[in-house]
Parts: C-alpha cells; structure tokens; sequence
C-alpha cells in the first residue's frame, strides 16, 4: 500500500518553452509554447507486506510449547521421502522461497564419546531446494532422508536407547533475494 501526494508549483508568470509539432497535413513543423509544469509527487506512506509462508503438516506440540512438523523414519529403509505442503498466506504476493536444514543441538549428549548421535545417521535433501508459490497457492516440497542403516544398526556405533528419541532438524525457508526467513522444526522418529 502507497500513498502519494502531488504537489503543484504555482508562479503569477508560468515560464513556456516552445515545442515542435509535426503537422501531417501541411507536411511542416510547427512551434508551440507549452507551460512547464512544475510538480512533484511524495511518498506519504509506503507499506512493506511480505508474504507468510506455512507448512499444512505444522501441527502444535504442547511439550515443546511450539509448532514441529513430524515426520516417522523407518531404520532399515536406506532412501525415503516425504512431500511438505507449503502455503503462501499472501492473498496478492508470490513468492520465491529457498529451503535449506540446519542441525539443532540435542540437549542430551552421549556419555561414550566415541558414539555417534541418531541424527548423525541422516542425511537430509530438499527436492527442489527452490519453491515459486503463487498468491494464497501450495506447493510441495519433497524431502528426502538417507539413512545409514549400517552405522544405524550397529549398537557399537549408536546407543539403542538414544533412538527411542526424537531429533531435531531445522528446516529454513528464505524469500528469495531478501533477509526475510521462516523457521520450521522438523521432529524425527526413528521406527522399525
């Protein structure tokens, strides 16, 4: 949303400039004075709406006191994919939106420093890692997982008790050619 003003710039004697005319009838030049107009337009008020993306699988978890995407990771299947719907609230605006993930910390660590955590096992992939989304349209974005069931099923390598957990993955979305971000937490369970 823009508001303008228009300004007008009176004189008691206008200045006129002359202009050539092309007359097609006679095939000859003619001169006009035309007044110079002297006026400018200021932005009063400029609105900035960017649009709001949203995953339609979001669904809010109490224990976590914030909206987490869910998602069920069988341990023995080696490649696995899952389809994201992501809507643009925007009624007017599209938008191009770049997916990246980024690993959250686990708040508890392993006491053998020489295991590997059950997030280390997974790989994540955005399937296209670009998005356009129409006004007020879904898109899907197709994640894809890798695990590594070899290090996955080894107990030597991994801790079993530490699987019976979530992890966490954080997926970013950015509007294309701009700062503005949206954060999704992604909750991974690991299943037979």
């Amino acid at each position: 949303m823009v508001s303008f003003i228009e300004i007008e710039m009176c004189e008691d004697i206008v200045p006129t400039l002359p202009e050539k005319h092309l007359s097609q009838a006679e095939d000859q030049v003619v001169l006009k004075q035309q007044p110079v107009a002297r006026k400018i337009e200021i932005l009063l008020l400029g609105y900035l709406d960017n649009p709001v993306v949203k995953c339609m699988k979001q669904l809010y978890n109490f224990t976590a006191k914030q909206d987490m995407i869910s998602l069920a990771v069988k341990k023995s299947q080696g490649i696995q994919k899952f389809k994201l719907p992501f809507k643009n609230a925007s009624s007017y605006l599209d938008s191009d939106v770049e997916f990246a993930f980024i690993r959250t910390p686990n708040p508890e660590s392993t006491s053998d420093s020489n295991q590997m955590l059950p997030i280390d096992c997974l790989q994540f992939y955005c399937q296209p890692n670009q998005l356009k989304i129409g006004a007020d349209q879904i898109s899907v974005l197709t994640v894809q997982i890798k695990v590594n069931t070899e290090v996955l099923e080894d107990e030597d390598q991994v801790d079993p008790r530490l699987m019976k957990q979530a992890c966490n993955k954080l997926l970013v979305a950015r509007l294309k050619n701009s700062q503005v971000l949206f954060s999704f937490f992604i909750s991974i369970c690991l299943i037979d």
